[in-house]
């Protein structure tokens, strides 16, 4: 969720929707996972809600253990909305770093707040 947040632009609301977890493998050790988020994807979210006023994505991430075996997968579903949720004001507009600064800063000062 945080890296679509951080991706996407202000004047967007994005949370976890739901996500699902299959464990493959019992291993003990260092685990590890490469999280990336592709441009196309964020696109393609900023179309459907430029369109529609809201969207779901789901996106994966396979945990994998030193051998490079992969020992569980995660799915989330992101859901993200137009902060004003009529489709004909909201537009495509390409995230800046400076939307990406305030995303991050917002983000990491709610996040300070909770503990």
């Amino acid at each position: 969720m945080m890296m679509v947040l951080y991706n996407i632009g202000l004047g967007h609301i994005v949370w976890d929707k739901s996500g699902e977890f299959d464990f493959r493998k019992l291993v003990s050790g260092t685990l590890t996972c490469a999280i990336e988020l592709e441009e196309k994807r964020v696109d393609d979210l900023r179309v459907s809600v430029a369109r529609d006023g809201k969207a779901t994505m789901w996106f994966r991430v396979d945990i994998l253990v030193s051998t490079g075996d992969i020992v569980a997968t995660i799915r989330k579903e992101v859901y993200v909305r137009a902060k004003d949720r009529s489709p004909e004001t909201t537009r495509v507009v390409p995230a800046t770093d400076g939307d990406r600064l305030l995303a991050a800063a917002a983000a990491w000062g709610a996040n300070e707040q909770e503990h």
